[in-house]
């Protein structure tokens, strides 16, 4: 009896360190942990990493001892502190005046419902490569901060808000926003997922990077895209 048991905690601890993988073996694995959001794009310069949480599921077929599929559903907290400055016109006495809008660390949240499809191979024992194609649909976007504006003739010579930017120039003016920015964001997004992951007794560390595809501004002034890191703490387990 006590040489069963011994051979039983032994299979159940060489389980654990081999990849939870097999052909025609089917997992889930709850997930949760944190993002590092941020924004790609010509409307992006200078913008800041902005964190937040993920939380979500995952469901794995076997292929082979190696190779599997996953499809998942997460909630994800994506966005940026935006610290850019764009030109706009606005017309005065029947002329057109050029202004600077400055954002000065605007929090910029975009909270998404994902669903990543993923390949993953496993390399060796727990440790896994993944990639593949993960689509998003837009739950909230809103802005957090102060903005700027200011005439560009009134400015010093060649500063666009992004050189030696002063705040207490009197050339400024400061406006507080809190508010929705749903109608400024695109609803769908499209990106790649890549990333590594290491499982060992059922409990899966992961790390992905994700790189978006889609062009989120809908103003056509410049382009935004997702840019995010993913850092994750899952429990695998057999269905």
């Amino acid at each position: 009896m006590k040489k069963t048991i011994l051979f039983l905690l032994f299979a159940l601890s060489a389980s654990g360190i081999h990849a939870q993988t097999g052909k025609g073996k089917l997992t889930l694995q709850p997930r949760a942990g944190l993002t590092l959001g941020n924004q790609a794009g010509s409307l992006t310069d200078g913008s800041k990493i902005k964190p937040g949480f993920t939380v979500g599921f995952d469901c794995e077929y076997g292929l082979s001892d190696r190779w599997s599929l996953s499809a998942g559903l997460a909630y994800a907290q994506y966005g940026d502190k935006a610290n850019n400055a764009i030109g706009t016109l606005a017309e005065e006495n029947g002329k057109q005046v050029v202004y600077i809008i400055k954002a000065d660390n605007v929090r910029e949240d975009l909270d998404f419902l994902t669903l990543p499809v993923q390949a993953n191979f496993y390399v060796w024992k727990g440790l896994a490569l993944h990639a593949g194609l993960q689509a998003g649909y837009l739950l909230r976007a809103h802005e957090k901060g102060t903005l700027y504006s200011a005439k560009l003739s009134e400015l010093p010579s060649g500063d666009t808000g992004l050189i030696n930017f002063d705040p207490n120039n009197s050339s400024w003016t400061s406006t507080y926003v809190d508010i929705s920015a749903k109608d400024a964001v695109r609803k769908f997004d499209l990106s790649i997922p890549v990333g590594i992951s290491f499982e060992y007794k059922h409990v899966v560390l992961d790390a992905h990077y994700l790189l978006g595809l889609t062009d989120l501004d809908k103003s056509g002034i410049g382009s935004s895209r997702n840019s995010v890191f993913t850092f994750t703490l899952g429990y695998k387990f057999g269905l």
